[in-house]
């Protein structure tokens, strides 16, 4: 395995993921050997080459902003806000994560059982830029209701790919607020982010994620079998891509 690729997956696999696998608990990653230090190192110079100007990898497999400005921010639609995850949310975000039937089919994490579980949440979402995640919470405009979060994790950007994760509480399934959220939230992605590939990972069994994701313009393109180990058991999830050219189709 080329050794940039070995260690993202060294941070990427000490993770604990939620919502279409993103993290929720970001694990200390191992000091790298000197063999791994030095290879990098060497290929440094080459590899900053193929990268957008503004941007390079560091060692952990984290993104590096060169120009050190913020890339995430606030959003709006008509009919909602989509903020920054905050402590501001943190009951509202124990809430969704600690309910049965939000959590359902994301057999990748336990429900939350303590606030302090959120807590690490938000803190590992708030961590400064730059940084390959972000997750938005989303407002309803007309009563600052608290409907569900949405965001980004995994970001590849070598390869401008991301991976794209939503929940919404049950209250306020089957009335479009996810689908809305996400073209924003995608829209972002392929303009400011310079995502070439936006994919996401959905239970066999959750076909009210998978046609959401239809609804935007996104391809099956597989199964991945035995994607999660949860509860004894193993649970194959769909595999799902929207790319820039299409969604500039799909959005005339």
């Amino acid at each position: 395995m080329h050794p940039v690729f070995l260690a993202d997956n060294i941070i990427r696999h000490r993770c604990i993921h939620l919502c279409h696998s993103p993290p929720h608990v970001l694990c200390s990653l191992p000091v790298a050997s000197q063999s791994l230090y030095i290879t990098l190192k060497k290929e440094k110079r080459e590899r900053t080459k193929r990268f957008h100007p503004v941007w390079c990898l560091s060692l952990k497999g984290m993104i590096i902003n060169m120009n050190n400005k913020t890339v995430f921010v606030d959003l709006e639609t008509e009919n909602l806000s989509l903020k920054q995850i905050s402590m501001e949310y943190k009951e509202d975000v124990f809430r969704q994560f600690s309910d049965e039937d939000v959590n359902k089919y994301l057999v990748d994490a336990e429900p939350f059982v303590s606030m302090e579980e959120a807590e690490e949440l938000i803190n590992w979402y708030t961590s400064p830029e730059p940084r390959g995640h972000h997750r938005w919470v989303i407002i309803r405009k007309t009563d600052s209701a608290f409907l569900g979060t949405c965001g980004y994790h995994n970001w590849d950007n070598e390869n401008n790919i991301c991976e794209i994760g939503y929940d919404l509480y049950k209250d306020y399934w089957h009335k479009g607020y996810m689908t809305e959220a996400l073209q924003e939230v995608i829209k972002f992605g392929f303009e400011k982010m310079g995502l070439n590939r936006i994919q996401g990972f959905v239970h066999t069994q959750h076909e009210k994620s998978l046609n959401v994701l239809f609804r935007l313009g996104f391809k099956q393109e597989g199964i991945i079998r035995d994607k999660h180990f949860f509860r004894g058991s193993y649970y194959d999830h769909f595999c799902l891509s929207l790319l820039k050219r299409e969604w500039n189709t799909t959005d005339e």
